[in-house]
Formats: structure tokens, C-alpha cells, sequence
């Protein structure tokens, strides 16, 4: 594990802040909740994700899912199973 982002609901306050402001804050907001983590390598991300969806915390199901880097890296966080019309 090289890295992990969880952002705070303080966080999503800033974020809706901003994108009332005219800027691109939002999707920040839309990443409360859930959990990003950064691997050192593919295969890392690739057996993580293998061993943990499905699971069950705190009586939620785990989905583990690959995310863009530059967005991760950008602090883009948001929910990128969620569909938009």
C-alpha cells in the first residue's frame, strides 16, 4: 500500500463550497463515504482487489474497483460506479 485517501465529511463541505464558487469541488463531496487506496504495483492493486470485493464491513458489501491514477493523483474523489444521465 502506498497511499489512502478517505475523505471527511469537512472535506465535502469545502467541495461543495468550491463547486458553488464555479469551481470543479463536487466530486470531491461524492467520495464521502468510501475509501481510495494508491498500490506501489498493478499486481498489488490487482490482488487487493481480488481479496477484498465482496466482503462484508460494517454490514456493507465491499466493492473494490480501479480508479483513474490522474484523478486519484488530482483529488478527484468520487464514486465511479455511480451512472449519470
Amino acid at each position: 500500500m502506498k497511499h489512502v485517501e478517505i475523505p471527511t465529511p469537512d472535506e465535502a463541505a469545502a467541495a461543495a463550497a468550491a463547486d458553488a464558487a464555479g469551481g470543479d469541488g463536487g466530486a470531491a463531496a461524492s467520495g464521502l463515504g468510501l475509501v481510495f487506496v494508491q498500490f506501489g504495483t498493478a499486481e498489488q492493486a490487482s490482488s487487493a482487489r481480488k481479496v477484498l470485493s465482496g466482503r462484508t464491513f460494517s454490514s456493507a458489501i465491499v466493492g473494490a474497483h480501479f480508479y483513474p491514477e490522474a484523478d486519484f493523483e488530482a483529488r478527484k474523489l468520487r464514486d465511479i460506479t455511480a451512472t449519470t444521465v
